[in-house]
């Protein structure tokens, strides 16, 4: 886990150009044993294919420039779940994310910037508006890290590949729910004669607003309670439809 340590200086996210791809690569060798480092042709691969998907830390660069502390990289595909061929394949336009490495420099690691690199990723997955779901794999050792961004086990991965095994990890992409109510909502015709059991063509339903009091002119009270004057019907976003009886 990383400690609290302050982010470095001047830390920015940006999406790794296809120049940059070598230096990446360097990242690569030196932060993974070579049996689990992605080769340059992969990397290379990766970022012409998903250059969306393929993210950046960096801090300015000492006489101009940018220097590169960490990146996460990944590819679309349409299957729920990482295989061989998933892994090493991008499906333009697919949902699911597969998220191939979050890797930060060593001499830059414990300062907070995968976490950070990590959740800039998910707020850019998320703002996209297009994608379900992201998939990784990794060591148990890194579990707790990953449950912190919301990702969830799966269990055992069906992939194998460095003489280990790996856990599989989802992360759902939270869908945000319009509530601008910048649309007004309408009634679908004969909604409301179904809802009340009725098949009366005369009967028509009003919005709320062409009360001229609105709420006050639909109900009234009667002692110490409140009850309505006509059958009342709810549109809601979130729960659907919901009737409100008369009384």
């Amino acid at each position: 886990m990383e400690s609290a340590a302050a982010l470095p200086e001047g830390l920015f996210f940006d999406l790794i150009s296809a120049k940059e791809v070598d230096t990446v690569y360097e990242l690569e060798a030196k932060s993974f044993p070579p049996e689990e480092a992605a080769t340059i042709e992969k990397l290379r691969y990766r970022q012409e294919n998903a250059p969306e998907l393929f993210l950046g830390a960096f801090v300015p660069h000492t006489g101009g420039g940018r220097a590169l502390l960490g990146y996460v990289n990944g590819v679309l595909s349409s299957e729920a779940t990482l295989t061989s061929e998933s892994m090493s394949t991008h499906v333009l336009g697919a949902h699911t994310v597969l998220i191939h490495g979050v890797c930060v420099a060593s001499d830059s690691r414990r300062r907070g910037i995968a976490s950070a690199l990590l959740a800039e990723y998910q707020r850019r997955l998320e703002a996209a508006g297009s994608y379900e779901r992201a998939l990784l794999i990794a060591h148990e050792d890194k579990l707790g890290f990953y449950e912190r961004f919301g990702f969830k086990s799966r269990g055992l991965s069906n992939i194998s590949f460095a003489g280990v095994t790996w856990l599989e990890l989802e992360w759902t992409v939270p869908v945000e729910v319009d509530r601008s109510g910048s649309a007004p909502h309408t009634i679908l015709p004969g909604l409301l004669e179904s809802l009340q059991g009725r098949s009366n063509p005369q009967l028509q339903g009003q919005l709320l607003s062409a009360f001229t009091n609105g709420i006050l002119d639909v109900s009234e009270t009667e002692g110490d309670r409140t009850i309505n004057r006509y059958d009342l019907l709810c549109v809601n976003d979130v729960v659907g439809v919901l009737s409100l009886g008369e009384g």
